[in-house]
Formats: structure tokens, C-alpha cells, sequence
């Protein structure tokens, strides 16, 4: 009886077909059969919705008129605007992974953001321009589940990937010819086994030897790409030496500001005690004076007292009727 894993794989392309994108991507891990088609399929599904996308796009700047004080009024323009959205979200997917799919280390692997990216395109087919609804919020899913599938990928899946593009460079099994970018950033394997050496017996070439000379070439490019990193280092190395120096410097500035300060504090603690004393001596020297001044009240009185007492009597004169 024929089982569904015998099965060719364009049957069960299609089958897989009637399924979402993200049902292809859990049924992955069933066996080695459904991860080569469901491989297939993602990576064509993320390649469908860039040309879909592309082709929206086109098709919806062209209905647009060529000034763009009159793009803002026309219905069209938030339909545009969702499509540009669109576009920078399919570019930042595609620089996460675009490198690991080349290299055959992986597949797109996030299927609901392939179902979420075509929900959203299809949508627009629907699009009310009476009532449109502002783009963040037709785009708020798809944003969400795209920056979700972006960190996870960043964060648990991408560095276990370089470690196998590495270990690949570095184990026997592994060598072979490596297509280098001028950065030395990206390292793509190139299949040997359409490559005849032994071209004739009089000049035939050992393969491990090419290897050998490709893996030295390897070796020296990337030790270039290390030192200039290295030269880089040095640099931001001694610009923080700098920075540190000219920390030093204003710490030290702002201690002798502070002795200074806590001086002038002392100074003036010291005027603030010799204001005190004078106040009180002054205040000694006013009730001093107001016990002169009191004293010489009293005298003063007492004589005029005196010489009222000696007074001699005067005479009432007569009043003549």
C-alpha cells in the first residue's frame, strides 16, 4: 500500500497547498519528506508576496496622477501608503533572512507572516475609499508578528546558523570552494561536483590541492577583514582613552571646585561669627547709652524741681470793679 511519504512531490505540493503557510511551517517537523517540501513552498511563498507586492505597487502608482500635492487628495494615496509599509516590512524580512536561504541553511521560516502579508494585500482589493481606515491599523498584525519573527530569528536561530556556516569552512567534510563578498560578511559554498579536475592526464589537477589553496585564500581574507576590524578597534579604543582623559580632567576641575566652595563656606562661617560678636557689642553699647541717657534725666529734673521749691511768691493783683 502506498504511503503518503511515497508520494512524488509535486503531489504532495499540492496537497500542502490547500494548507496556510503557517500549518506548512509546524508540519515541518513531522519527517525529512515534508521538511524538503515545506522548504520549497516557504521560500517560494516569501518570493510570490515580493513580486505580488511589487507588481500592487505598480499597478497603484500608476493610477496615481504625477503631482504630489494632488496624490495626498486622491483616494488611492492610503492604499499606496500601505503597499510602501508593505515593502519596507518585506526588505527587513529579507535582509534577516535572505543571506541564510542563499547559503541553504534555512528556509523562510515564519509562515504566518506569509499569511499575514497576503491577508493584508488581498484586503486592499476591498479597500473602502469612503471609510478608510488609517494604515497603522490595517498594518498593526503584520507589523507585530513580523518584528516577533525578526527578534526570534535574531536572537535563538541566526547564531547557531553561523556556527554552522563556520564549522563548515573548518571541517574535513566541509571544504570546498566559498564565493567571499568583498566585507568578508557573507560566505557562500559553491558545489564542486560540476567542476571536472582531471581534465587530461597530462594535466590533471588534485582537488584536495585546490581545496587547500581555496581554504588558504579563505584563511587569508578573512584574517584581512579580522586586522581591519582590529584597526577599527584600536581606534574606538583610543577615542574612549580620550574621552576617559577629559573625564579625569573635569573630575579633577570639579573637586577643586569643591575645596574652593567648602572655603568660601568656612570665610564666610568666620563673618558670619564676627558679625555676631559686633552685633552684641553694639547692643552692650546701646544700653549703656540708654543708661546715660536715663541718668541724666533724672538729674535733670531734680535741679528743676529745686528751683521751683526757692521760687519767691509773686502777688495777686487786684481785680478793680
Amino acid at each position: 500500500m502506498l504511503e503518503l511519504i511515497d508520494l512524488p512531490d509535486v503531489v504532495l505540493e499540492h496537497i500542502f497547498s490547500f494548507l496556510s503557510y503557517d500549518e506548512i511551517a509546524k508540519n515541518r517537523a513531522v519527517c525529512m519528506k515534508f521538511n524538503d517540501v515545506g522548504w520549497y513552498l516557504l521560500n517560494r511563498g516569501f518570493t510570490f508576496a515580493e513580486k505580488f507586492q511589487s507588481a500592487s505597487l505598480k499597478a497603484v502608482k500608476s493610477l496615481l496622477p504625477r503631482r504630489e500635492s494632488e496624490r495626498r487628495k486622491h483616494p488611492l494615496s492610503k492604499k499606496c501608503d500601505i503597499l510602501i509599509a508593505i515593502e519596507t516590512r518585506l526588505s527587513m524580512l529579507s535582509m534577516a533572512f535572505s543571506r541564510f536561504i542563499d547559503t541553504k541553511l534555512c528556509c523562510f521560516i515564519p509562515g504566518k507572516v506569509i499569511d499575514e502579508l497576503f491577508r493584508v494585500m488581498r484586503s486592499l482589493d476591498s479597500y473602502s475609499f469612503k471609510e478608510p481606515q488609517p494604515p497603522h491599523q490595517v498594518l498593526q498584525e503584520l507589523r507585530d508578528v513580523s518584528t516577533m519573527a525578526i527578534e526570534y530569528f535574531d536572537d535563538k536561530i541566526a547564531p547557531n546558523l553561523r556556527k554552522k556556516e563556520l564549522n563548515a569552512m573548518t571541517s574535513p567534510r566541509g571544504i570546498g570552494i566559498f564565493d567571499i563578498s568583498g566585507d568578508g560578511s557573507s560566505i557562500t559554498k559553491i558545489d564542486t561536483s560540476k567542476f571536472d579536475f582531471n581534465v587530461s592526464s597530462r594535466f590533471s589537477i588534485n582537488s584536495q590541492h585546490v581545496e587547500g589553496l581555496v581554504r588558504k585564500y579563505c584563511i587569508r581574507t578573512h584574517r584581512k577583514w579580522t586586522l581591519a576590524n582590529q584597526k577599527k578597534l584600536n581606534n574606538y579604543v583610543q577615542i574612549i582613552k580620550k574621552q576617559e582623559r577629559i573625564i579625569k580632567e573635569l573630575q579633577e576641575t570639579v573637586n577643586e571646585q569643591s575645596v574652593r566652595l567648602c572655603n568660601n563656606e568656612a570665610v564666610i562661617n568666620d563673618l558670619k561669627r564676627q558679625y555676631g560678636e559686633w552685633k552684641n557689642c553694639l547692643s552692650q553699647n546701646y544700653s549703656k547709652l540708654a543708661d546715660v541717657n536715663n541718668e541724666e534725666g533724672c538729674s535733670t529734673t531734680v535741679q528743676e524741681h529745686s528751683q521751683e521749691e526757692f521760687k519767691p511768691p509773686t502777688k495777686k493783683k487786684r481785680k478793680v470793679t
